[in-house]
């Protein structure tokens, strides 16, 4: 037996593992989901997430396993989290890593492993989501493809609990003032339905796709038509976790606005140099137009997050038009309109597009789905820099979006 080496940077990464705050938690359902329909999948007996300490391999979630963790020495996801690819072992007797094992020669006499390293934004692997039967055997590129998909769920969802986390120590750091109290409930309360309605089903749609093709009921064929579909969901969740982080970290009691002299040249040529690319994949004139060297007094990261999710927005839906950034000074303000030739918004979205509990969102042309939190943030940022904002659109004929700031 080989024992698994230790990573060049594993102080490292043991601090981005403790940060999440994950180890000896409780079981959630939501965790557990994913072991099974990992087990179902891959018609694998045992299913893990693992977490990979100093000493032991933790189980966050298990299908077939008894016990909560193991000596790091013995565990294959040991192994698994110094590559960056998942770990195949077709026969665990024949690998010289593994095949005196305890767990190959003993219970539960592993024979075939396949674990998917669970990486964090930062590239540190805390563990993997990985699968394991008692015959050698492989998986096939759609089993797979499956895992991994799977264990992006599982990174999300620690993502998910760490933002979670941090609210609430904000909430331990104002509990004696009860109007920052009654304020971060109210920020919780929202964010928590958000996540469980927004973000829940989306990763229950992405879910569900899968289940459909490993029950029989999509062909190969069909499963592969239905790809986009499944990574637009993908890309719903990740687009709603970064606007949820960002409001979350605005609401903050005590985090102050940087209001300062920004200048709209740069700020704008950054902002639509990023957006470039989608712009010509879909056949768009971006362009910024109006006066030059104008400066407002805002929070420059603000700002620019909101200038990039309009922009966005814009050319989500528009197709084969045009989207256009137009600047220029009115009385006391400056004044930025954001105009495209989409499709517009129905009046039975517009009307709501301010509410939380009631908003609304429609899919791009490309059947890019929205989560309908986009403006809204967008508004509520705005106000924070003393500005307003008003929206006109007209189905069939495109969208203006104005915001109004004051000027230097």
């Amino acid at each position: 037996m080989i024992y698994p080496e230790i990573p060049e940077n594993e102080d490292e990464r043991l601090m981005e593992l403790f940060k999440y705050d994950i180890l000896d938690s409780p079981r959630e359902s939501e965790f557990d989901d994913l072991v099974k329909l990992a087990s179902n999948i891959c018609n694998a007996p045992i299913s893990l997430i693992t977490l990979v300490d100093a000493e032991r391999q933790w189980f966050k979630a298990a299908v077939g396993m008894e016990g909560d963790e193991t000596s790091r020495n013995h565990a294959f996801c040991a192994h698994a989290i110094n590559q960056d690819n998942p770990m195949i072992v077709k026969d665990a007797t024949t690998d010289e890593r593994f095949h005196d094992n305890p767990y190959v020669v003993e219970d539960p006499n592993v024979r075939f492993y396949a674990g998917m390293p669970l990486m964090t934004p930062n590239g540190h692997k805390l563990g993997t989501l990985c699968v394991i039967d008692t015959v050698p055997r492989e998986l096939t590129e759609e089993q797979l493809f499956s895992l991994n998909v799977l264990s992006k769920q599982v990174m999300k969802l620690l993502e998910l609990r760490l933002k979670l986390k941090d609210l609430g120590n904000a909430y331990v750091e104002i509990k004696n003032n009860n109007k920052k109290i009654n304020q971060l409930n109210a920020i919780n309360a929202r964010l928590l339905s958000i996540i469980g309605h927004d973000l829940r089903n989306s990763i229950n749609n992405g879910l569900g796709l899968i289940e459909l093709y490993t029950s029989g009921l999509l062909t190969l064929e069909e499963y592969a038509e239905n790809a986009p579909e499944l990574k637009s969901v993908l890309t719903t969740s990740a687009e709603l976790l970064t606007n949820l982080q960002k409001w979350g970290i605005s609401q903050r009691e005590g985090k102050a606005l940087n209001l300062e002299p920004v200048n709209l040249d740069g700020l704008l040529e950054k902002v639509v140099k990023a957006q470039m690319a989608t712009a010509k994949m879909k056949n768009i004139d971006l362009l910024i137009e109006g006066e030059k060297g104008l400066e407002v007094k805002a929070d420059s990261d603000m700002l620019e997050f909101v200038l990039r999710n309009l922009v966005q927005n814009s050319l989500k839906f528009t197709e084969s038009g045009r989207v256009s950034v137009k600047v220029k000074s009115k009385d006391e303000n400056v004044v930025i309109k954001v105009i495209d030739t989409g499709v517009g918004i129905p009046p039975s979205v517009s009307e709501k597009m301010f509410q939380w509990d009631n908003r609304q969102s429609t899919k791009g042309t490309n059947g890019e789905k929205g989560t309908g939190i986009g403006l809204l943030i967008c508004n509520e940022f705005i106000q924070k820099l003393n500005g307003k904002m008003k929206v006109h659109s007209k189905v069939g004929e495109g969208t203006e979006i104005e915001i109004y700031l004051p000027k230097v």
